[in-house]
């Protein structure tokens, strides 16, 4: 090679020697900072399930409340059916 391609190909390579650490330490403190947000998302969605077990026990008690109400209404209905077969008033 001639000679100013020898000079260059020394600047390039004095350029990489210098740009390589600087690459590996952004990518190291980019790594540090993808762990920490992959953990509070963890975090984050950890709390979010526990909130929504709560939320489902909760459904799950109004729905067998609601089934327990639904079934006195049907008694109560049936027993007014009878009062109302025994008076001969059949308007209900």
């Amino acid at each position: 090679d001639p000679y100013p391609f020898i000079l260059m190909n020394l600047v390039m390579s004095l350029q990489a020697a210098f740009t390589a650490p600087v690459i590996m330490m952004s990518q190291n403190r980019q790594t540090v900072r993808d762990r920490l947000e992959a953990h509070n998302d963890f975090m984050i969605n950890q709390k979010a399930e526990e909130e929504i077990r709560a939320i489902l026990t909760h459904l799950e008690a109004q729905n067998a409340a609601l089934a327990e109400i639904h079934n006195e209404l049907a008694q109560l209905r049936s027993r007014l059916n009878l009062t109302a077969e025994d008076t001969g008033d059949a308007t209900i």
